[in-house]
């Protein structure tokens, strides 16, 4: 920032020769269907009111139209997961993260198709390379990232146990790989998430009644609704949607009052589970964290140095494995989660922000998620 931008010169594209002959990699672009605001906005909102007003004079809008735009955004950034393109390398680093630090190549392999199978039956958007079979795509993919994983006599091995303990931004660089493979893998993460938090649910839930797996279903939905894109008003759909999803995958089956598991469906929850378990234990993490706090109020700034000071004990202990609290967007969601939920006061002092715990409403999470204390069944679940 602030420095001037070199001129360009034919010597200077020479040099360059080198890094541009690279393989880096591809970009997919892929432009989806226009989508008609005037038909969004058919029989909702009247445009009349706003073709007397000059558009440079500003306008307080009404609850109506700021209701209108909040949906829009929505369904435009859902449209937009639903158009993403996924390449084979986020299908390998998923199923890597759940068996790392290495696993055998041919059994990458057949759990990479396995995956590419799942994520076009939820409707991912996959790119796969024409006429090359996996034995040819999954080593491609690993060189292309041989900075985080490598080929070694039919094991492919995650770089995380190069036992450099050089720390940077406060991060070992193990955790750095990890948190580079945590943000591959959540490309998937959108595609998979109503059916996933079923399967969470289904893990959390005593027993397989629709009514008590859906209300898991809400309080999970209403926790992690900072980090996955949910429709406002749209928890019923949503819980439908990865139920049918999990049907057509002959996971489970549903019944008027239960949910059923399948023989086959095991495989495909632990899979689920394994995809969203990251979350669960971050969120505990922090609530536990919150209960040790010892000041009265505290910044964002020191919550995050906190928490990463934290949990870097907790790695460093052993008494946990999820590196991924270790984000600060997953920090920052929680906080904001955690606020929402009531789980922690946010008050405006001299035009800085700080927190305070409340701490029965922090156990309360904490103990919910590790399932610990039922939880309540919702005030309506027309099921």
């Amino acid at each position: 920032l602030g420095v001037p931008k070199p001129k360009e010169s034919t010597t200077g594209l020479l040099k360059a020769r080198k890094i541009l002959s690279e393989n880096f990699g591809s970009i997919h672009v892929y432009f989806g269907d226009p989508v008609s605001l005037r038909s969004l906005a058919a029989g909702r909102m009247s445009r009349s009111s706003y073709n007397l007003v000059p558009r440079y004079i500003p306008q307080k809008q009404s609850e109506d139209m700021h209701a209108f735009v909040t949906e829009v955004a929505y369904k435009m950034e859902l449209l937009q997961i639903e158009n993403m393109v996924l390449s084979p390398w986020t299908l390998i680093v998923a199923v890597l993260l759940q068996n790392r630090p290495s696993m055998d190549f041919d059994a990458l392999v057949e759990k990479t198709l396995w995956l590419k199978g799942l994520t076009q039956a939820f409707g991912g958007f996959l790119i796969w390379p024409d006429n090359k079979p996996a034995e040819e795509v999954v080593p491609a993919s690993i060189l292309l990232h041989s900075n985080i994983a490598s080929l070694v006599k039919d094991q492919v091995i995650l770089k995380v146990d190069s036992g450099d303990s050089e720390v940077v931004d406060g991060l070992m660089l193990q955790h750095i790989t990890l948190l580079m493979c945590s943000a591959y893998r959540n490309q998937l993460l959108n595609i998979f998430v109503r059916p996933s938090l079923v399967a969470v649910a289904l893990q959390m839930t005593p027993g397989f009644r629709k009514e008590d797996v859906y209300s898991c279903f809400r309080f999970l939905r209403d926790v992690f609704a900072d980090e996955f894109i949910f429709l406002p008003g749209n928890t019923l759909k949503d819980f439908e949607e990865g139920c049918y999803l999990l049907c057509k995958s002959e996971a489970i089956q549903v019944t008027t009052k239960d949910i059923l598991v399948t023989e086959k469906g095991n495989t495909v929850l632990e899979f689920l589970v394994g995809l969203f378990k990251p979350f669960v234990e971050s969120y505990q993490i922090i609530c536990k964290y919150l209960l040790s706090e010892e000041e009265d109020h505290f910044s964002e700034e020191q919550y995050l140095a906190a928490v990463r000071k934290f949990t870097s004990q907790l790695l460093d202990q052993g008494t946990s494995q999820c590196y991924d609290v270790l984000s600060s967007d997953v920090q920052k969601n929680a906080l904001a989660a955690c606020v929402r939920l009531g789980v922690v006061e946010k008050k405006k002092i001299n035009n800085n922000c700080i927190f305070n715990v409340n701490e029965p409403a922090t156990t309360k999470l904490e103990e919910m998620l590790g399932c610990k204390t039922p939880i309540g069944k919702p005030a309506t679940a027309k099921l």
